[in-house]
């Protein structure tokens, strides 16, 4: 009894940090407690929204994020919320709120690893956009949270957002981003694997595909980076079959003459 009195009374952070020292009974009903908390939480934001009381807001993405860190699952039931509070967050024009928010997506990212659409796809969109924020705090938490879900996420969840919206982006700093988590995405996954391994096969042909047409992108930065990914891919001696057998033929002749010169 005096356990749940407890509970009733303590916050996420010290429901977690009491969960560390009790019985495994005690911490079932810390568990139980702590989606309660969450559910609670989420309400803060639905009520205190509206009326513009961004510290409660903070502290209630706060308490989900410290929640998240230790049980995610007690978090996972509820992202679809969640997800869609962050998406009003990045679209506000307060940058304090919109660095919490994309600070808050990183950690989400890290610890719960949901991908639910469209929510999933529409925050990633945004952070893109964010990348080419006149504020230069918000487009490097854009950047880290991107980074965090290229770490954590599934690939071929991050690579169907990623190439949703943004490679035809008209700033040339969201399309440097989007090569950019591509080399990524092929150094975590691996050069040799990306194009030898047959479950990889979807997401070659997107990551292939777009990384050709960026060699002729009007931008140096983007097409620099282009040509970093296909100086590791072409190293491979499955490049040529693959590259040639799976990407669009379309493609392959409007990039012709830039895979030469990259080879040459």
């Amino acid at each position: 009894m005096e356990a749940c009195i407890l509970v009733r009374t303590t916050t996420c952070t010290q429901l977690l940090e009491l969960g560390k020292n009790t019985k495994w009974k005690t911490r079932l009903r810390i568990v139980a407690w702590l989606k309660i908390e969450v559910r609670a939480n989420i309400q803060m934001l639905e009520n205190y929204w509206d009326h513009h009381d961004w510290d409660v807001v903070v502290a209630a993405l706060d308490e989900i994020v410290q929640v998240s860190r230790q049980d995610p699952m007690a978090v996972m039931c509820h992202m679809g919320e969640i997800y869609r509070r962050l998406i009003d967050a990045l679209r506000l024009p307060h940058t304090r709120i919109v660095r919490i928010a994309e600070q808050t997506a990183r950690e989400l990212f890290q610890h719960v690893r949901c991908v639910s659409r469209p929510e999933f796809d529409e925050i990633v969109n945004i952070l893109l956009n964010g990348t080419a924020n006149m504020s230069r705090a918000i487009r490097v938490d854009a950047a880290e949270a991107l980074d965090s879900m290229v770490a954590h996420m599934p690939v071929q969840f991050t690579i169907r957002a990623i190439l949703a919206k943004a490679p035809n982006h008209r700033n040339p700093l969201v399309r440097a981003t989007v090569a950019r988590l591509l080399i990524s995405i092929t150094k975590a996954v691996g050069a040799k694997a990306l194009l030898g391994k047959r479950v990889y096969q979807p997401i070659r042909k997107s990551i292939l595909e777009r990384s050709a047409l960026f060699l002729n992108d009007p931008n140096i930065e983007v097409r620099g980076l282009a040509k970093s990914l296909f100086t590791d891919l072409t190293k491979e001696h499955e490049f040529d079959e693959v590259f040639y057998t799976e990407v669009d033929c379309k493609v392959i002749k409007a990039t012709d003459k830039s895979m030469v010169m990259l080879r040459y």
